[in-house]
């Protein structure tokens, strides 16, 4: 398992909150999330500001991500997050 996926598994526990939860309090695809929670997929830059957000880490998630991996502006797409979700 990754560190980030360690750390935000901890900080998901911590606030109470489940996989699932998560998964649909951010609108993100249950089984993308499980992947990344379970180390076998890295998470998007744009995931992990919004779990940083969730847990309230301050970018200490953000931050595991690996040099050079990062969050594209105005992509319009992202594929992960469920169609027809609401955005904040």
């Amino acid at each position: 398992m990754t560190e980030f996926a360690s750390r935000a598994r901890e900080a998901l526990a911590a606030r109470g909150r489940t996989m699932r939860g998560a998964a649909r309090a951010l609108c993100y695809d249950p089984a993308y999330l499980s992947r990344v929670l379970n180390g076998k997929q890295c998470p998007s830059p744009q995931l992990a500001e919004a779990l940083d957000a969730l847990v309230g880490a301050e970018g200490a998630l953000a931050s595991l991500l690996p040099q050079g991996t990062a969050l594209r502006v105005n992509s319009g797409r992202n594929h992960r997050r469920l169609r027809g979700a609401r955005t904040a």
